[in-house]
């Protein structure tokens, strides 16, 4: 295994380019900060992970006798592209906002964004899910909002598996299954 982890670590410089700026988010975090005003958002990471790192994190799970690993490696080899934006909210006035408005999801709608799920726990915040095609490569876009916290996450590649998975582990997301599936 120390050998594995060697050759990993040699090869690391090869693929540096592999994470950079997340500038590819811009339109959607503009939309959400439209949507949360007057908070005001102060960006904590922006990045983009590409093909080649994500590759690596395939392989080096591989090496794992975890079938979970085994399964999430499979999952990543379909990704192309995750781009991550956090950032933190400053209020300036009122309460921390509780989420997306009808108006904000509108907005994305704009972009080719449809949602597909959303999910509210007072302890965790408001997460939403949803999907677009773009240039013939499925785009999967995460938005989670927790107290002071907004997080995006776009995944772009062959994403119908990822969904299909995420559905057969998920039984409170069998009832949804019907409805992605036919937009699938």
């Amino acid at each position: 295994m120390s050998r594995r982890l060697l050759i990993t670590l040699a090869l690391l410089p090869l693929i540096t380019g592999c994470v950079f700026s997340g500038e590819a988010i811009r339109d959607e975090v503009d939309s959400i900060a439209w949507d949360l005003r007057p908070t005001e958002l102060e960006p904590q990471a922006e990045l983009r992970i590409g093909r080649g790192l994500l590759g690596m994190a395939a392989t080096v799970a591989r090496w794992s006798d975890d079938p979970d690993a085994d399964f999430a490696a499979n999952l990543v080899d379909d990704v192309d592209q995750v781009d991550v934006g956090i950032y933190e909210l400053f209020e300036s006035r009122g309460d921390a906002p509780s989420g997306l408005t009808a108006d904000g999801l509108e907005e994305l709608r704009d972009l080719g964004w449809r949602p597909v799920v959303r999910t509210s726990e007072r302890r965790d915040g408001a997460r939403w899910v949803l999907y677009r095609s773009d240039g013939g490569r499925d785009q999967m876009l995460v938005v989670g909002i927790e107290e002071d916290e907004l997080i995006v996450l776009r995944l772009t590649g062959d994403l119908g598996g990822i969904m299909d998975n995420a559905i057969r582990r998920e039984d409170d997301l069998i009832h949804v299954a019907h409805h992605i599936h036919d937009d699938y």
